[in-house]
């Protein structure tokens, strides 16, 4: 009876199996570029981190605002009683004003005339400042613009770790989807090589080469292997959905599919190069490049902090016509003109008694600058320390592709010779279970390390930083 039922369930689960289209399950065929494109596309990691150098940028545009003119005009009608006559007069201005970059130059651009019915004035100019201490080259606005330029470059790197990071991520799991499509396979041919023996038990017992102790042995032994094998299909399944969810925006899309890697698991030569790796990674780690950006952007507010220590010295000059007459018309001739000149030249100086907050500022940068370089240091040496293990274990992952196939190669040969000793009544089907418990643990192990090597080799070209350079991918940011 359990035999009968454990070959039903055998044959199930080996309908299952990566031929799903035999049941009506629709099947992808699926590369590893198909899959780093679907995830460039549609990871929503990514979509989401896509959006951050997009909004720096807009940063950077709202600090440069502040360089945007402004127009300004006015307009005023006055009356006043003063005993038997009403003075009136109507009062019209307007100008530009603004600051610019690079040196903080602050310019304005203006004119007014005044009519009060009897005579009419006006005057026309052009009043600029420039500081020469404080706020020469850097003040609050370049800080800022200054400041949003570095995290554009900061987005941008954050934006290359999420993509290495998750295409490190696709890879492995598409590799680890091939050793669970694999080792299905090898679950299936263990339970059926199971199923085989538990068949030739039956015929031995009846013909009384075997007791019936050891039939229920194999049975015993077969469903264990339906076990095994009902828990590697769930495994392939968790497989299945971890690729899904890299890849794809709408999970309900891919649910039904049963996608199917053309390749198996291969060897990609490697060079162990140790130090050219350690270079590298020095010089392409996302993390460690956005340390570099973030020295560099604590550079900019040492040099803002130490510019505000200094006394404010301003020069300022006006120059421009004024124009009179007795009515509005004359002012303008008179502008028009530029006989009636005026102009002005001077300085202000300014020194902040104490000026505690812009010291103490500047000695808080100094220590930040200080703790920036001690982690920049520390960050260095955890990608010397990360790559250093990713070699040792790429280098163990090919050492244990080559000892498993030997091992498996082995196993083969001594399950076929103790098969042939139990079909001679030399041997036992227990000892012939053993055998073939070792093949299967011999296959996996195999696979196993096809596969460990192939995720190494993805996670040392990520401890390099390389990943997009080695897969020939180009990141590009609107």
């Amino acid at each position: 009876m359990f035999h009968l039922l454990s070959l039903c369930l055998l044959l199930v689960f080996t309908a299952s199996l990566p031929a799903a289209e035999t049941n009506g399950v629709a099947t992808r065929v699926i590369t590893l570029q198909e899959c780093y494109d679907l995830a460039l596309r549609e990871n929503l990691d990514l979509s989401i981190e896509r959006l951050n150098p997009t909004l720096s940028r807009l940063d950077l545009e709202l600090a440069r605002s502040v360089y945007d003119p402004l127009f300004n005009s006015a307009y005023n009608h006055n009356e006043a009683d003063i005993g038997p006559t009403i003075n009136q007069s109507d009062t019209v201005s307007a100008g530009v004003s603004g600051s610019l970059a690079p040196t903080g130059l602050r310019y304005d651009l203006s004119g007014n005339a005044i009519d009060n019915h009897v005579s009419a004035a006006g005057s026309a100019g052009l009043t600029l400042s420039q500081p020469l201490l404080r706020n020469f080259l850097i003040d609050n606005p370049r800080y800022r613009i200054a400041l949003a330029r570095k995290d554009i470059t900061v987005s941008e790197l954050r934006l290359r770790d999420q993509i290495i990071d998750i295409l490190t991520r696709v890879e492995k799991a598409y590799y680890d989807l091939i050793f669970r499509r694999e080792d299905l396979k090898v679950k299936a041919e263990g339970l059926r090589l199971a199923e085989r023996l538990v068949t030739d038990d039956h015929r031995r017992a009846e013909i009384g080469m075997i007791p019936r102790l050891d039939v229920r042995k194999s049975e015993s032994e077969a469903a264990a292997r339906l076990t095994e094998l009902i828990s590697a299909q769930s495994a392939e399944v968790g497989a299945q959905n971890e690729l899904k969810r890299l890849i794809t925006s709408d999970y309900r899309k891919l649910h039904d599919i049963d996608l199917v890697p053309p390749a198996i698991l291969g060897v990609e030569p490697h060079p162990f190069d140790l130090h050219d790796s350690w270079e590298k990674g020095l010089a392409n780690r996302p993390d460690l490049l956005q340390a570099k950006v973030a020295l560099e952007r604590q550079g900019i507010t040492l040099k803002y902090y130490r510019n505000q220590r200094l006394p404010a010295l301003d020069v300022a000059g006006s120059y421009g016509h004024t124009s009179g007459g007795f009515e509005f018309n004359d002012t303008l001739r008179e502008l028009r003109k530029s006989d009636r000149e005026f102009w002005s030249v001077g300085a202000a100086f300014s020194i902040p008694l104490g000026n505690k907050n812009a010291r103490e500022q500047y000695r808080r940068g100094k220590v930040e600058a200080d703790q920036l370089v001690l982690q920049l240091k520390k960050l260095e040496e955890t990608v010397l320390v990360e790559v250093d293990e990713a070699m040792s274990a790429l280098r163990t992952s090919r050492e244990r592709i080559q000892s498993s196939t030997v091992a498996r190669g082995y196993a083969e040969e001594a399950l076929t010779a103790e098969q042939k000793k139990l079909d001679s009544g030399k041997s036992t089907s227990y000892d012939v279970l053993q055998f073939q418990r070792d093949l299967i643990s011999a296959r996996t192990s195999e696979i196993q390390a096809l596969s460990d090597y192939n995720k190494a080799l993805a996670d040392l070209y990520q401890a390099e930083g390389t990943t997009l350079e080695r897969k020939r991918i180009k990141v590009e940011t609107k």
